[in-house]
């Protein structure tokens, strides 16, 4: 009987690692030349990363309940004789006749899902059932044009250019998986399977990638930078993650497959070098899962690819940048499945808990495992909804977590009580550790070129209660026009629709120049938490502002303040555009009267009591009003699965300000009986 994996055996909390490195460059590709690869790694033909399929004795010992979902649902889709649909051009061309990219998307991220659902059932029940039907699946597959996004090709795809975008990779590594697993079973009905499958990943991505030659391809900017010259965002690990999965798995030449390998390291580190130091994903949480945790994916398959006890790349786990990569994901957390969702970021995020364990587990770090066991999923059903497929070598190390993941009981996440990103630039604090009771705030300095940019320099979020106050929008729904030059006509890009003032009739503009100057960050004993940054220069020259120094405090027990202490050159000739403050909510709010917003909560708890907040403001300086937003447009389908059907937008308007001026904004919490 073949042993199982050693990562099955890695303790739950492993001995304290040396003394931790901060910011060392090239961390991957530094530590070992292509020669000194080859040896460390296990040869393709010896390398056995997981059991094989005829390893019943192994796979006894893996996660039932998962498994058994999986053949559960692929049950059903043979009982009504699923049938691979199809990808037709005009899908594809719908995305630069429309700007829609789901047309073609549906069906293309069906099939890998129900491959990987039917690659499941069948190593489960290994009867043989599923295996034509994966056979169509893969064949359907590798008959594509183009594994990936139209939005990656402006529409249908040019065969003449290489073109290795994010779903190109994730096909590879799938199929590469699907061929170790059901390699004996393929060959049984054609060898022709298998060498389809290696061709096809072979002359799509690892070829292209090995001979790639600069300067790079427009298609492969990724290798360096961001599309638009930043530095690079979750694109790089995403795609080297997977790529990573496809080498090991596919490439037989251990010499070609060792200068592959340090390659991909070379690529990897172009995104960990230029990630901040303080770990955060300008990106959000919600992008984490490709980012951060992509980057652990690849150091946890080449340590299960290396010799001498699997410890090749276990010096990874040491570097304190990794370790904060990782744990910005626990100290992002609002409460629950809210998380602070800056830029593009959704409000609400489904963490991948075993890998976020894992993680934890390497890291030597209980807090992120802690919030790890409290983001599982309630049964193996819910683990298989969505796009589950995706980093497909995670299922199979989920597989053999055991009792120490599976078994644990669910305790609180930490919610650290105050968490300050300096690079960054953005502050996170509640009113107690532990605990999502009372007010939550999140502010943000940065810059309006960051990626997945929304122009909100100087943006806030409030929470009560681990429910919603004042909102960031967060990210519509990927259409056309997200990525392109009419981007910031999206209305939740703008700062219009951010809780940040527009200047004498102009809102922030975006690039790297618009963005807070003179950010400091402060905790005043344990009652008070404050961020303080002047957001002037995140505003066009035509806005006439020469300081506008916001300060936004958490007063621990009490309330949220805002204060901004501003300067105008010129205060505008019409007196009510000099100064507008916007406020977003997801609540009906209302003016109570002068001087208070009312943003009610929807719903009473059961002793009957409803609960409101209000936003303060001086009435003898500012006029109020509220407008619905109803959310219609092609870009709001997200933002309704989140918010409902509409959003509220505050508008705070001075009167006649001065020049040199300041106001002062409160937000305190109420019961009322109903």
């Amino acid at each position: 009987m073949a042993a199982l994996p050693p990562v099955i055996s890695l303790p739950l909390h492993p001995p304290a690692p040396p003394p931790p490195t901060h910011g060392t460059p090239n961390l991957f590709s530094g530590k070992y030349t292509a020669e000194e690869l080859r040896a460390l790694l296990v040869s393709r033909a010896d390398w056995k990363p997981f059991p094989t399929i005829d390893d019943r004795d192994a796979w006894a010992r893996s996660n039932p309940q998962m498994l058994g979902e999986a053949l559960r649902e692929a049950d059903a889709l043979l009982a009504r004789a699923y049938s691979w649909p199809a990808l037709p051009a005009t899908h594809a061309l719908a995305y630069t006749r429309t700007g829609e990219r789901n047309l073609y998307q549906k069906n293309a991220y069906e099939k890998r899902r129900v491959l990987a659902l039917m690659l499941l059932a069948e190593i489960h029940e290994n009867k043989g059932r599923f295996i034509d039907s994966i056979i169509n699946g893969v064949w359907s597959i590798c008959e594509e044009t183009f594994w990936g996004s139209p939005a990656h090709a402006e529409g249908l795809p040019d065969i003449t250019l290489t073109n290795i975008d994010l779903y190109t990779a994730e096909t590879a590594a799938l199929l590469a998986w699907t061929d170790y697993f059901l390699a004996p079973r393929f060959d049984a009905v054609s060898p022709r399977i298998r060498t389809r499958i290696r061709a096809e990943i072979d002359r799509r991505v690892l070829t292209p990638l090995h001979e790639v030659r600069y300067p790079l391809p427009h298609n492969l900017w990724w290798m360096l930078k961001s599309k638009n010259g930043r530095r690079p965002n979750n694109w790089t690990p995403w795609i080297c993650s997977n790529w990573i999965n496809a080498i090991l798995l596919i490439e037989t030449d251990d010499q070609r497959r060792a200068e592959m390998i340090s390659h991909a390291l070379g690529i990897l580190d172009n995104y960990v070098n230029a990630h901040p130091l303080d770990g955060g994903c300008d990106e959000g949480p919600s992008y984490w899962d490709a980012a951060a945790a992509a980057v652990y994916d690849a150091t946890a398959l080449l340590n299960l690819a290396t010799r001498d006890g699997h410890e090749g790349f276990r010096y990874v786990y040491q570097n304190e940048k990794i370790r904060d990569m990782a744990r910005y994901i626990y100290r992002a957390q609002i409460s629950g499945n809210y998380f602070v969702n800056f830029a593009d970021a959704r409000p609400v995020v489904h963490v991948d808990s075993a890998l976020a364990w894992r993680f934890g587990r390497d890291i030597g770090d209980r807090d992120m495992q802690r919030f790890a066991l409290s983001q599982r999923r309630p049964d193996a059903a819910s683990r298989f909804e969505g796009l589950f497929n995706r980093h497909s070598s995670r299922l199979f190390f989920e597989l053999f977590l055991g009792d120490a993941f599976h078994a644990s009981s669910s305790p609180p996440p930490p919610l650290p009580q105050t968490t300050w990103l300096p690079d960054l630039q953005v502050m996170i604090a509640r009113e107690k550790a532990g605990s999502d009771q009372g007010f939550f705030v999140a502010a943000k300095g940065g810059h309006n070129d960051e990626s997945h940019n929304h122009n909100d320099v100087g943006n806030v979020i409030v929470y009560h209660d681990g429910a919603p106050v004042l909102i960031d929008v967060g990210r519509g729904t990927y259409t056309r026009r997200t990525f392109n030059e009419e981007r910031y006509t999206l209305w939740f890009v703008r700062s219009e629709y951010h809780n940040v003032p527009a200047i004498n009739g102009h809102e922030q503009r975006a690039g790297m120049s618009f963005r807070a100057r003179e950010v400091s960050f402060a905790e005043e004993g344990a009652e008070r938490v404050r961020m303080t940054m002047d957001i002037a220069p995140a505003y066009p020259a035509e806005a006439r502002v020469e300081k506008w120094q916001r300060t936004v405090c958490l007063h621990r027990g009490e309330e949220v303040t805002i204060e901004d202490a501003i300067k105008l050159s010129t205060p505008s000739a019409n007196a009510d555009r000099s100064a507008v403050w916007h406020f977003m909510t997801c609540h009906p709010a209302r003016v109570a009267k002068p001087g208070e917003v009312i943003i009610p909560m929807p719903n009473a708890d059961a002793g009957g009591t409803a609960r409101w907040f209000v936003l303060h403001y001086d009435a003898r300086r500012i006029e109020a009003s509220v407008e619905k937003l109803e959310l219609t447009q092609p870009e709001d389908v997200e933002l309704r699965q989140h918010w409902g059907d509409s959003l509220y937008r505050i508008n705070l308007k001075a009167i006649s300000p001065g020049a040199d001026d300041s106001f002062r904004f409160r937000i305190t919490s109420g019961d009322k009986d109903d």
